[in-house]
């Protein structure tokens, strides 16, 4: 008997909202075959962006990004869920999306993609320079065949500082220093903004990195 009356209160809005379309067959089968199917709209009382549903995006700016920077991209981002790395000695690391690597995972720096050899051996290095990099995106997942075919694994954008995207009020300067033990690793870099005037910046960037040998 519960079973029974659940399913009738169930059912009942559908049943209401038929109904005038039944009672009109009634009079007029043939104009009945005619009218056109009723919506039915159903509404979810938690609204969300279609993009915020499908994307799987990983960021690292700020703190974060100096906290994590690498002298490779790869060795940058192998922290990020889903990610990891490849490694063909201190300078060659390519990053490597859900098992994913090579032609599946598109490296870009900002939003065009880096013109390099690395996705075809793993002992080339990628041709940008994370120690530039003002934010890296990571996007894996359906999102990612936003920037073609060849992302099926995903995608690894990279925002420097080439392209000034605010007007300093005066001579700004970024430095960065590293050092890596294993290899007796030693890297730096510095950008230089400054303002002249028009609403046009000059920008000026350097970076340095020595390798030794590998210890392990």
């Amino acid at each position: 008997m519960t079973l029974k009356a659940r399913l009738v209160l169930s059912i009942s809005p559908i049943a209401l909202a038929i109904m005038p379309s039944v009672a009109h067959a009634d009079e007029d089968s043939d104009s009945f075959h005619r009218q056109p199917a009723s919506d039915i709209i159903v509404t979810a009382p938690l609204q969300s962006r279609r993009m915020d549903v499908l994307s799987g995006t990983s960021v690292l700016t700020g703190t974060n990004l100096t906290v994590s920077i690498r002298p490779t991209i790869g060795e940058t981002i192998e922290h990020t869920p889903g990610a990891s790395a490849t490694s063909f000695g201190p300078n060659a690391s390519r990053p490597v999306l859900r098992g994913l690597q090579g032609e599946r995972v598109r490296v870009m720096t900002d939003g065009i993609g880096s013109i390099d050899v690395s996705n075809t051996s793993v002992d080339h290095a990628v041709a940008i320079n994370p120690l530039l990099a003002e934010r890296v995106e990571v996007l894996r997942g359906p999102e990612a065949l936003l920037y073609g075919s060849s992302a099926i694994g995903g995608v690894v954008n990279v925002l420097d500082k080439r392209i000034p995207r605010s007007m300093p009020e005066a001579i700004h300067v970024d430095a960065l220093l590293t050092y890596g033990s294993a290899s007796n690793e030693r890297s730096a870099a510095a950008a230089v903004d400054a303002p002249i005037g028009g609403g046009f910046v000059a920008h000026v960037d350097g970076s340095y990195l020595k390798t030794g040998n590998m210890r392990i």
